[in-house]
Order: C-alpha cells, then structure tokens, then sequence
C-alpha cells in the first residue's frame, strides 16, 4: 500500500529537501520496513533525522513510529534499536504506560485503520486514521495510553471502550490496548471507531492477523451496530488506498450496486464477524459461535430485562427430530434458541421485538404450556 512503504532514509531526504510536514505525517503510518536493508547505519541515520526534527511534538511522533514499527516485527527491527530509544526517550511516555519494551514485545500487535470524515481540510471529506492494537493474557487494565486525550475526544474513546467490553464478554482472558496515530493537530470525534475496533480486536484475540479490510459503524452498549455518516466516501477512499473490502452497518445506501469492489454492508456484529473472517457461516457452530450467540442474546435480554433479570438460555442446532419441534416449522441448517422466559410474562412480545431488531431477520415465537422458544435461521428462511 502507497502509505507503507516510506523507509528512514527517504525521511532524511525529505527534511533536506525541506518537507517537514509531508515527512511528519509518514510517521503517522508505522509498518515494519521502515529501517531498510542496511541495518548497520541506523543509529547514525536515525540521530541525523532526529537532530532535524523542529519541534518536540514532531520528535515524539519519530519516537512513535519508529517504537511502533518495532513493536510489530522486532526480528525485522536493527538490533540495535533498543539501546537507541532508551538512550533518546523514556518509552513509557511515548507509549504512555509504565512497562518496558521488553515487556511490550510479549503482547500481539497489530495496525488497524479507521476511515473518518475529514473536519480539516476543504478540499476533501474522508481520511484513514491508523492505530496499533494489541493484546495480552497479562494483567492490564489499561486500554488507552495517559495522553489519549490530546487525540480522541469523549464520544471515540467511549466508542472503542465499548468495543473492548464488547470482545472480552466472548475472549475474557484478553486484555486489549489501543495506541491511536492521530495528529494531536486533528483529534477525531468520531464514533465509528466502533466496529473497526471491535473487529481488530477479535482478530487479535483469534491469533489471526487483521486483513486487509476496513470498516466503520458505531456499537451501543447493548451490542447494536448502528449507522454512520459518510459511508460513500469513506468507501471511496478506503478503496483508493488499496483495501480489499469495505464493511458497514446496512443502512440502505446499497453501496454495492455502486461499483466493481468489495463493499459489504452488514446488519449486526455476527454478520461483521463473519465479513471480517474471524466466524464462519456453518451449518453446525461450534462451543465459541455459541457462546457468542449467547452473548448477543443475552446482551438483548438486558436491555430489555435488566442485567439482573436475565433468562436461562440455550443455542443448539435445529433438529428436526426433536420431539418438541412443532411440526408446522421446516427449516434446514438452522439455529434453535432456547429461551426460557416464562417469568417474564407480558414481557415476551417486547423480548421477541428486541431479537428481530437486534438480528434483522424474521423470529417465529413458539408457546406451548411448558416452553418458551425463538427460533432463528442463518440457512434458509424459517417458514411455517
């Protein structure tokens, strides 16, 4: 891709040439090849950049980059970088937590991308934010570094928040970090950092590396993917820069009918997972798409219930042999929610509302004096 090819040597032409600013804004775009083929020159060439920089703000984002770079390959790094940056640099506060690099490179990194609506410049609407993501088994309670501030406002940071929570109700021995690469210039405010947090997050949780996707959709604390602003040109620019698939809450925009490449709108977080390849669509799920699908449910149940107040609930395979499946339903490669909310009461109509909202698919309701059950299908339609 165009903004990840730069190397530290090219950096050093452009601040002869007297392009500060397009060279600062490279390192707002870390990746693994930036030291080179000749490793044996980067402490020299990396104090050239260095004494160049300007600005302290313009240094700490070389620091960045250059910590970022190596954070997502060290065998590709200089062995030497270590002793470079902790000569330069206190480490915790470029990453802004008090752990070491050594303790750092125990953790799963990754670089995910976020398209936004450009609130800078006139003559565009649309950019890509870029954050490095990590996660951990360790013990961290830190999801932001201390400076988040100066580049995230209330409303993104609660989006990706949310989506942390989100995928740790599905992966709860995982810690997750972000470290956002925006210019404290153009902090974002944007809400859709949602999704595309929540799908990185699984990847790295699913020990799979992020694709080359891009999304956008804001996630509420119930789990409910919602629409976003700006999906035209959001698709435009991520398939500008090269982004084999776009992904976004269905909001009947039918980007799709639009043009040759890959748009994908999507109705909720299963139907994201799937996009996203961290689920499959099979014909039988096994305990961790279950237990996902509890998880959605659940998270239905409870905003409409209370979190106090929530029903027993079972995900099976449709069989069509169980001597409890009223004969009038015929469904092939189905799933079979369980739901157990005879203490709900007058509550059932409202709790089946939120599960046809929540999963846009029609849900028959099945009553009999013993049972309260909802049945769902990914395969064909559900029919009487």
């Amino acid at each position: 891709m165009i903004e990840f090819n730069w190397e530290l040597r090219q950096i050093l032409h452009g601040i002869q040439c007297g392009l500060i600013d397009k060279q600062a804004n490279l390192f707002l775009r870390p990746h693994t090849a930036i030291w080179g083929d000749d490793h044996g020159r980067f402490m020299k060439l990396a104090d050239s950049i260095l004494r160049q920089l300007p600005t302290e703000l313009i240094q700490r984002q070389f620091f960045s980059a250059c910590l970022g770079s190596y954070l997502l390959n060290p065998r590709k790094a200089p062995d030497s970088f270590i002793d470079w940056i902790q000569r330069h640099v206190d480490v915790s506060e470029i990453i802004g937590c008090s752990l070491s690099v050594e303790e750092l490179k125990m953790w799963r990194w990754d670089r995910a991308a976020f398209p936004v609506l450009d609130e800078y410049e006139i003559n565009t609407n649309n950019t890509i934010y870029y954050a490095l993501v990590a996660s951990t088994k360790a013990d961290m309670l830190q999801l932001f570094p201390s400076w988040v501030s100066e580049v995230m406002n209330a409303d993104a940071l609660e989006a990706v928040t949310i989506a942390k929570e989100l995928a740790q109700k599905s992966h709860p021995e995982c810690r997750f970090f972000f470290w956002p690469f925006i210019n404290p210039k153009k902090p974002t405010y944007d809400r859709s950092l949602g999704l595309p947090s929540y799908l990185s997050f699984l990847s790295l949780a699913n020990c799979k590396p992020i694709p080359l996707f891009i999304a956008t959709g804001e996630i509420d604390r119930q789990g409910l993917l919602l629409p976003v602003h700006g999906v035209f040109d959001k698709c435009n620019k991520a398939f500008e820069k090269k982004y084999k698939k776009f992904i976004y809450p269905d909001d009947g925009s039918c980007l799709e009918k639009l043009r040759e490449q890959k748009p994908a709108s999507v109705a909720n977080l299963f139907e994201a997972e799937c996009q996203w390849g961290v689920r499959k669509k099979a014909t039988v799920i096994d305990d961790r798409d279950k237990a996902s699908l509890v998880r959605h449910v659940q998270t239905i149940c409870s905003s409409v219930l209370g979190s106090d107040n929530l029903p027993y609930i079972l995900i099976s395979t449709f069989d069509t042999k169980h001597e409890e499946i009223p004969p009038n339903i015929i469904a092939t490669h189905e799933y079979l929610i369980i739901v157990d909310i005879a203490k709900v009461k007058s509550l059932i109509p409202q709790v089946h509302g939120a599960f046809e909202l929540f999963l846009r698919k029609k849900v028959i309701h099945y009553k009999t004096e013993t049972i309260n059950r909802l049945y769902w299908g990914e395969g064909e339609q559900l029919s009487k």
